[in-house]
């Protein structure tokens, strides 16, 4: 892997991470168009990469992360609530993900999958959109009970299709338990981060040698930053635009990127895998 090629997957990895759009999807499409391939060793760099969106969320979310750390050690009631609910939706995923990791592998992770699943994808936003609309959520991170933190897991596992956007479904996830839009977006940054350490740690410590014969320190470490740079700078947009905006323009944006590939696909462009 050159540097310029390092360079690219961690733009893509930082910009599409804590968009409702699939990293993972984008990863596996954009290697496919730079004719890398996917060898183990090249698998556990994407993960392992997603580092440096986990240091956009630590960055972003700074103060909320203290709060869990004082809830953590006792010093404080909320912090302590939301810590919890953290873990059980982050329980939930783990097992679900441990048991069908290599059945997902083995049979999912193809460009048909993907593209099928950006469009399901563009179209469950509408959806969405309409019902934070017409329902729109009054609860806090707070208030969140255990029964949807186990919800929120739930349908953190069915991201684990490439293509359907972990994001997006946890964020939807948090729509339909009632929280406020803000705290649905909150829940999903900081859940995302906490199983993307975990991914991310389990990735580069079983791949380690794969890793350390196939990718070179530079691009490994240009990509690393190139990730935290637009990741950070991806979820700051956020915060400030994504309630004004809406999720309606990322509908379109899947749809038309699930069309583009399958017909990539059906013209032999690219391969399914």
């Amino acid at each position: 892997m050159t540097i310029g090629e390092a360079l690219l997957l961690g733009i893509v990895e930082g910009l599409t991470e804590y968009l409702p759009v699939s990293s993972t999807g984008h990863l596996l499409l954009t290697t496919q168009l730079l004719g890398l391939q996917q060898t183990e060793g090249h698998k556990a760099f994407e993960i392992a990469v997603q580092a440096g969106a986990i240091l956009a969320v630590i960055g972003a979310y700074a103060r909320g992360i203290g709060e869990l750390a004082r809830g953590v050690v006792g010093r404080s009631a909320e912090g302590r609530q939301i810590a919890i609910r953290l873990l059980i939706a982050f329980a939930v995923t783990s097992v679900i993900g441990l048991t069908l990791k290599k059945v997902i592998k083995e049979q999912l992770f193809n460009l048909w999958v993907v593209a099928g699943a950006w469009i399901v994808g563009g179209l469950a936003i509408f959806i969405i959109e309409s019902w934070r609309h017409h329902k729109p959520g009054t609860r806090s991170l707070a208030t969140m009970s255990i029964g949807g933190a186990i919800l929120i897991g739930l349908m953190q596992a069915i991201a684990l299709c490439p293509g359907v956007s972990r994001s997006l479904v946890t964020l939807a996830g948090g729509l339909l338990i009632g929280l406020t839009f803000s705290a649905a977006l909150e829940f999903s940054f900081l859940l995302g981060g906490l199983t993307l350490l975990a991914a991310a740690g389990y990735e580069t410590v079983k791949y380690w040698s794969e890793l350390r014969a196939e990718i070179a320190p530079a691009p490994a470490a240009v990509s690393l930053v190139a990730a935290t740079v637009s990741a950070f700078l991806c979820v700051r947009w956020m915060l400030k635009s994504l309630e004004k905006y809406g999720l309606a323009p990322f509908g379109w944006y899947r749809i038309a990127l699930g069309l583009l590939t399958i017909g990539l696909l059906a013209a032999q462009v690219i391969q399914p895998k």
